[in-house]
């Protein structure tokens, strides 16, 4: 319901916003120059360092309102998941204050039925880990390419929620028929 609690030494405090945010956030991202930024329902919070507020929505040029991920990668790019728009990368005019928001690989993400992203994650060589509700993962190499691995390729369930790489570089996916590893090209189930 867009309410942002801290734990500190054990003890849950809310954690006070000036903007109103009614609908779930999903994605909190703390960056490089210590913004804090919120992935909700409602669009892309900013909170500056110095406590200034600003929501950007489809008013500054977001694709959707609906964002449930936020992920800021070893160059220090922005890339945002969204329900309806798949992967967004997010570039500055003046950085953080004027976004410019893009579609990524957008019809090569509708084709995989992945536009619904659930999350994003980063590997050390710079490959992005996208899961999404609806196509399985897909696997975005530096160079833009992208592999899918879905139930055709012996994934679990097309629904997944989480996906990180391991240091070996196997890739471990949360489904909602249960945990899938990734190794090699191949996926292994555990039910």
């Amino acid at each position: 319901d867009g309410k942002v609690f801290t734990i500190e030494n054990n003890v849950v405090r809310p954690f006070p916003l000036k903007t109103l945010i009614k609908q779930r956030i999903y994605g909190i991202l703390l960056d490089h120059k210590k913004n804090l930024w919120f992935a909700s329902y409602d669009g892309l919070l900013l909170l500056t360092p110095d406590g200034k507020e600003k929501l950007f929505t489809e008013k500054d040029g977001l694709p959707t309102l609906q964002l449930r991920s936020i992920l800021q990668d070893q160059k220090q790019n922005y890339w945002l998941g969204s329900r309806t728009h798949g992967i967004i990368k997010m570039e500055f005019k003046e950085f953080p204050h004027i976004p410019e928001f893009h579609r990524f690989q957008y019809n090569k993400m509708s084709a995989l039925d992945a536009t619904f992203i659930m999350s994003i994650d980063e590997d050390t060589n710079g490959t992005f880990v996208v899961v999404s509700n609806t196509g399985g993962l897909a696997i975005v190499s530096p160079d833009s390419s992208i592999r899918s691995f879905s139930v055709k390729e012996g994934l679990s369930s097309n629904v997944t929620y989480s996906a990180r790489t391991d240091k070996e570089g196997v890739v471990w996916i949360a489904t909602s028929d249960g945990i899938g590893r990734l190794e090699n090209g191949s996926i292994f189930n555990f039910s």
